[in-house]
Parts: structure tokens; sequence; C-alpha cells
């Protein structure tokens, strides 16, 4: 080998272990400080299946109902019954449903009498079917449970399975409501304030309003609210009440957003309230209350609470329709048939009148048969 051969391997030596390793990390560097996955959570465990409905773990309480069924739990039957209804964490089996539902209420749980008759009357085909689940209710309401007398109400309001008796469906609405049903302490205010089986009483009406809302269904929390704003049943008091549309809105009550914009906007009116309003029908608007993208769009198209502009107008009004909203739709249709905001099209302002007349409008129907 010669010399020059034997210097270059000789480098080759030195560098390779660099060349290997790259450049070495700077003198006193920190090392970065470890890191730590923290510790999974342990697995919840519950005493009973029907504790783990009450927690909406099915797949913990799919395995445990069925001993507690057996064992004489009526309650355990009903929400088993229910997750074969539905094929929660089980393979769906409508006849296993049903004869768990009949142990039920043969067990003395008187909302698996409620949920056996409403089951049985989904699936009825003829009117004698339906009549038969009748009795069920009965039973139910007799027994205590308040849903199977709203249950039972309706079916009298409507004369469904049973001669309609609007008398009848008012008592047991009340009675529903006594025994701490939501649903029925808001078919009692409807009966009352509509009225439906009996005088108008629209303190009454707001009594059973504000039981319904305290029983945490805060639709009816926002017709309470209404009957402040007007003073039915009550003096009337729209601080009080936009407080409550306030409140309501921020737990995600589209209709209360809408109703504390249209104060804003109609009632109190002035310029910075209708800027306040904009925000109040937006919100409305993006919770899917189609009314509030409606009135939206109207503030856009006339230049209240901010510029106006019909292109951003006819966006609202379109999102409107599509949730629902028959006087969106129809607004839609005025702007299609003049061209404002968008082009001018005959045929789609059409389209949009008869998705009016289907959501309700008798003036978009009446104005069809032109």
């Amino acid at each position: 080998m010669s010399v020059s051969s034997r210097i270059l391997l000789f480098w080759a030596f030195l560098l390779a272990p660099v060349l290997a390793i790259g450049a070495p990390e700077a003198p006193n560097a920190p090392a970065p400080p470890p890191v730590y996955a923290p510790a999974p959570p342990p697995p919840v465990t519950y005493r009973t299946g029907v504790e783990a409905v009450r927690h909406k773990d099915y797949r913990a309480a799919a395995p445990k109902l069925p001993a507690e069924c057996d064992g004489g739990d009526g309650q355990a039957c009903s929400y088993l019954a229910e997750l074969y209804q539905k094929g929660v964490a089980v393979t769906r089996d409508a006849g296993r449903a049903d004869a768990l539902l009949v142990r039920s209420c043969e067990l003395g749980y008187m909302r698996g009498c409620n949920n056996l008759a409403v089951f049985r009357f989904a699936s009825a085909t003829t009117d004698a079917e339906k009549a038969a689940t009748t009795p069920l209710l009965e039973k139910a309401c007799e027994g205590g449970e308040g849903m199977g007398c709203s249950n039972l109400g309706f079916r009298y309001e409507r004369g469904i399975g049973v001669a309609r008796d609007a008398t009848q469906a008012r008592t047991l609405y009340i009675r529903a409501c006594e025994q701490g049903d939501a649903e029925g302490c808001n078919n009692a205010a409807i009966a009352y304030d509509h009225p439906i089986g009996g005088p108008r009483d629209a303190v009454a009406a707001l009594a059973a309003y504000r039981r319904a809302c305290g029983l945490d269904r805060i639709d009816s929390c926002f017709w309470a609210a209404v009957a402040v704003e007007k003073g039915s049943g009550t003096a009337a008091d729209l601080p009080r009440a936009m407080k409550d549309y306030s409140v309501l809105c921020d737990r995600g009550h589209g209709r209360s957003c809408a109703a504390q914009g249209w104060a804003l906007d109609q009632t109190l009116g002035g310029k910075e309230n209708k800027v306040l309003a904009r925000t109040a029908y937006e919100k409305a608007c993006e919770l899917k209350y189609g009314g509030g993208c409606n009135s939206l769009g109207l503030l856009h198209e006339y230049g209240r609470g901010g510029p106006a502009n019909v292109v951003i107008a006819a966006q609202f009004f379109d999102r409107g329709c599509e949730i629902g909203d028959a006087n969106a739709c129809v607004n839609m249709s005025r702007l299609y048939r003049t061209g404002r905001g968008v082009s001018f099209d005959q045929g789609t302002a059409i389209t949009y009148l008869d998705r009016a007349c289907e959501l309700g409008s008798a003036a978009a129907c009446k104005q069809l048969r032109r």
C-alpha cells in the first residue's frame, strides 16, 4: 500500500464515527423532559344494569339486565325491552321486546305498561288493534304513571282508539301533570290556554307551563316567557320576559333567541337594539330555528341594524326555507319573482311558493291557485 493510500485510509477511519453519529450537540444543551402519558381512567363499574342504563352505558347494562328482570325488577325488564326495540348492544328483536314489556307491566312497573301500549300501537294495523292498547294506558294512569295519563288524554283529545272527549282529555292532562309528567303539564297548559275541554284559564295555563318548565321541558319555559311578555295570566313584564328569553337562548333554544330578537327589533326599537336584534336572530338561525333565519333576512334586506344587502338576505331566506319556515319560503319566492338578490326565475319562484304551501302558509296556497 502506498503512503498516499495509507493517509486516505487513516482519515477515513477518523471521520467514520463523525459521519455515522453526526454533529455533536451543543455543550450543556438541556435534555428534553420525559413525556409521561396520563394513566387511563379506571373502568366504571355499575352495581346494576338499571344504573348503567341511567348513565347511558348500554354495553355495560345489556349483560346485567336479564338477571335483574328474571329476579322481578320490572324497570330492568322495560329497559332491556328498549334495547331490543332499538337494537342497542343486543340484536334487534321486536318479539323479545314485547314479551319483556308484558313482564314489566305484570311486575307492576307502570311505565312498562305505558311503553307496551305505545309499542303495540305503533305496529297496529287495524282500529281494533289500536283500541286494544287503551286499557294498558288506563292501567298505567291508574297506577300513578303520569306519562300514561298524558298519552291517554291525547287519545281522548283526538279520538284515537276511544270516542273523542275533550273534557276527559283535559282532566287526564291535569292528572298527568299532578303526577309529575312534563308533557302532561305542557298539554294541560295548552288545554287551559286555547282552550280544550273547558273554559280558558290563563292563570292556570301559566302555572302549568311553569311546572313543565321546572320538569326541564324547555319549550314550556319559552311559552311561560311569552305569557309574561304578553301579560297572559299575569301582569305584563317585558324586562323579565327578555331575561328569560336570554337564558333560554343561551341554553340552545332557537325560538327564544328569535323572540328576543323580535322584541329588540319591533318592541324596543332604536338603532342600537336593531343591531342586537341581528345578533339574536343569527343565533336563532344557527340553532336551526327557521323563523330566526327569515327575520335576519328581512333585517339584511331592508338595512335594519346594519347595511342593506339583498344577496345576503336571500341566503338567509333560503336557509330558513330549508329548515322549514314557510315565511322564509314566501320571501325567497318573492325575490326570484322580482329578481332582487337572485336571478329572475318564475319557475323557481313557484317552487318556493309550493314549498311554503306544503309548510302550511295559507297565503302561499291561495297565491298558487290564482
